[in-house]
């Protein structure tokens, strides 16, 4: 399967995970308009800007985090909206919420990469993440 297919995958399953714990999730459709993330989910009156990302047995990229991605989900952030998040999904199955502002932190000390402890030590379990949002 390629990344392509794995991510849009991940993608559709986040966004059904999101609905089964109690969201109402809005997931947007293909790249053609600079989209800013795969999906929005709104609980009790809070809303989450959500990028869903696939990680190789060897970590992150940051590179993956596209330009209008940065822009769009710093501006979010500035208009008073919770942090934006990557739910990063690690080999056998595991995701993590990873924020915009860990994400940062990691690319203002020059680092390109994440690997999958970096991912593990400041990311937030999926399942911790969503309780936090009750």
């Amino acid at each position: 399967m390629t990344n392509e297919k794995l991510g849009a995958l991940w993608e559709r399953q986040l966004a059904e995970k999101l609905y089964r714990d109690g969201f109402w999730t809005h997931v947007f459709k293909g790249n053609r308009n600079g989209q800013p993330s795969d999906i929005i989910a709104v609980k009790n009156g809070h809303a989450y800007l959500i990028d869903a990302k696939v990680c190789s047995v060897k970590g992150f990229p940051l590179s993956r985090v596209e330009s209008n991605q940065y822009t769009a989900m710093t501006l979010w952030r500035q208009r008073g909206n919770h942090e934006p998040m990557f739910a990063i999904l690690t080999p056998g199955g595991h995701a993590w919420m990873v924020s915009l502002g860990c994400i940062e932190t990691f690319l203002d000390r020059g680092r390109k990469y994440m690997s999958i402890l970096d991912i593990q030590h400041t990311g937030v379990d999926y399942d911790k993440w969503r309780l936090q949002c009750e």
